[in-house]
């Protein structure tokens, strides 16, 4: 589980009402790895073993403890929507107060550091993926070891190769996919692997060059729903590049066309709209809901 240092590690059993009859134990216990101390805990709900957990890092790793590039081995979970999992299976469910979780330590790329973490790209091997058509051949990019001629699935952008580390603990699975529409934050308190391997600088370049083209695409397709076209003009506005203020009139006009937009929904359809006149706004309110 993801930020473990919670209720759950304190000394004593915890009960909370709202656990209703879950009731547990722990042990707890420090793993040094590569001079990092990786504090865990196993978990026991009325005296059956539930699993064992890595708490944090002391000391703290930091962002310059990583790099672009790095691959590391860490912790991606995810909402657990199978009906079927079996509460305090570890393998199944992970309970917490908000929503039920699945997590699993994934291979991931590290995109860039954060003040207080990294922003991640996880790697899947999707061993049960048939369809590439449509919109989900851009949603992930190959990837392989060096050397490996393997041609790849995601043929649009190609393949990455990446260059394992000789003295890595796991091995790093060849001929899998970086995810490019699910990156993620890591806590630098979590429990991470540093010695998989990493993309080479122009590998590393190919990658953020697909996310750009991905992402570009998906704010294009947002900004339709405005009638409007999207422009990158973040550069130029927050770092006093807006020489004249050209772009930034650009901007307040955009704004004021954009402001009036409101979100519609169709009660048959259950799709959501965006409409920017008032009088096609006041003709759905008699069979749609809206936030206005």
């Amino acid at each position: 589980m993801r930020s473990f240092d919670s209720r759950l590690t304190r000394d004593e059993p915890y009960r909370d009402p709202e656990d209703r009859n879950l009731f547990l134990k722990k042990d707890i216990g420090v793993d040094t790895v590569d001079g990092i101390k990786h504090l865990w805990t196993n978990l026991y709900h009325d005296g059956n073993y539930i699993g064992h957990f890595y708490c944090r890092q002391e000391p703290r790793l930091y962002p310059d403890c990583f790099f672009p590039g790095m691959i590391i081995w860490a912790t991606h979970s995810v909402f657990q929507n199978n009906y079927n999992a079996i509460p305090g299976d570890p393998k199944s469910i992970g309970i917490t107060k908000q929503a039920p979780l699945y997590a699993k330590m994934r291979p991931m790329v590290v995109l860039y550091p954060t003040s207080t973490g990294l922003c991640c790209a996880p790697m899947f091997s999707l061993n049960n993926r048939k369809d590439w058509g449509g919109e989900k051949q851009y949603e992930y990019i190959s990837i392989t070891e060096e050397g490996d001629e393997w041609e790849g699935e995601t043929t649009y952008y190609g393949v990455l190769q990446f260059r394992p580390h000789p003295g890595r603990r796991r091995e790093l699975k060849p001929r899998t996919f970086v995810s490019l529409h699910q990156t993620m934050y890591v806590s630098t308190r979590e429990y991470i692997e540093t010695d998989l391997g990493y993309l080479p600088g122009d590998q590393y370049n190919r990658l953020m060059i697909a996310l750009d083209f991905y992402q570009e695409t998906r704010k294009h397709i947002a900004y339709n729903y405005f009638q409007e076209q999207y422009k990158n003009r973040g550069m130029k506005l927050l770092t006093g590049g807006d020489v004249g203020k050209h772009e930034q009139k650009e901007v307040d006009t955009q704004n004021s066309r954009m402001r009036d937009y409101q979100p519609v929904r169709d009660d048959h359809t259950m799709v959501w709209s965006l409409l920017g006149k008032k009088k096609e706004l006041m003709a759905s309110k008699s069979k749609s809901a809206d936030w206005g």
